[in-house]
């Protein structure tokens, strides 16, 4: 073999084995990435799980059509959303109609809209809710424009359907989430102008909006999951204090919940009412559970009082 021939030999296996060990120590980094991912992941979940030992109750309130888009897709987001939701195991989900609570007829959720009536919010916090959620389906927006790169740009119709969600913290008047998620879909443009935009709204919400929704409850579930449980001292005794939350919160016998004071109200222009937590005034120790409340002893500080707002302590 000529020296030649047996040189281009030499360079093909050296390239080979460059190739070879390089793809080897791209699967090993991959392989340590991937195993520090898991294991952030897993410390990640057992702070988690830890920080969110208790069940939130939240009241569920019916879809809004706020883009008249019928009862056939109110009915189906609704139902989705609520039974991703139903499936969290820290989220206890309690719907209830609008002829069930008082007043509610005043909530519209809108975009980028909030839940303002106050009548709802007290009726949910006598309840024992942590939290109110309200979603509402937007109009489809319709839109025309070119799409594509030249020289095969065309002209479409553009349907962007959209969902809004909120989620209101019953005991501080505070949204716990508004979020807005959206999808377009896209048609050609008709160029006799005989557009069946009827037809194409409908198959631009089958398409879409189960992604939407699904978006949308994941949003819930972390966000209720990421923040604290907040609960109220229902009634004051010699004995110690009943505070809302029992076994269906997942409380236990020795767990002990700081107590902070409700400041004095606050009026937003929007119609809500806001209140702020202030500074820990002291520890409770529960020491009796019951199915949804529970009766605790002050281990700490003082003086505790009835209204006021109770977290697990960390």
């Amino acid at each position: 073999m000529s020296r030649t021939a047996c040189d281009a030999r030499n360079l093909r296996q050296n390239r080979h084995r460059l190739f070879t060990s390089a793809c080897l120590l791209l699967t090993a980094a991959f392989i340590l990435f991937m195993a520090g991912c898991a294991t952030t992941r897993s410390i990640s979940d057992r702070y988690r799980t830890e920080k969110d030992a208790l069940t939130k109750k939240v009241m569920a309130l019916p879809m809004m059509d706020v883009g008249g888009l019928g009862g056939r897709w109110t009915e189906e987001a609704q139902r989705e959303l609520y039974e991703r939701l139903g499936r969290s195991p820290r989220i206890s989900l309690h719907f209830r109609g609008s002829e069930e609570i008082p007043g509610a007829t005043g909530v519209t959720p809108v975009e980028y809209g909030i839940i303002t009536n106050p009548e709802m919010i007290r009726n949910a916090r006598a309840q024992g809710m942590n939290a109110v959620i309200a979603g509402a389906l937007n109009p489809v927006e319709v839109s025309r424009k070119k799409a594509g790169i030249w020289p095969f740009r065309r002209k479409v119709v553009v349907y962007r359907v959209s969902m809004v969600v909120n989620v209101v913290d019953v005991n501080s008047g505070y949204l716990y989430l508004t979020s807005l998620e959206s999808e377009e879909v896209t048609f050609p443009l008709e160029e006799d102008g005989l557009q069946d935009e009827k037809r194409e709204r409908e198959e631009a919400l089958e398409s879409v909006l189960p992604r939407i929704v699904k978006r949308q409850a994941n949003a819930v579930s972390k966000e209720l999951g990421e923040k604290p449980w907040t609960g109220t001292i229902l009634s004051v005794v010699k004995s110690g204090v009943t505070i809302s939350g029992g076994h269906d919160a997942g409380i236990l016998p020795g767990q002990v919940f700081t107590v902070y004071p409700s400041a004095e109200p606050i009026a937003t222009k929007d119609g809500r009412t806001l209140h702020p937590i202030g500074k820990a005034i002291g520890n409770i120790t529960v020491e009796e559970v019951m199915s949804d409340r529970s009766r605790a002893v002050g281990s700490q500080g003082g003086p505790f009082l009835e209204g006021q707002l109770v977290r697990l302590k960390r």
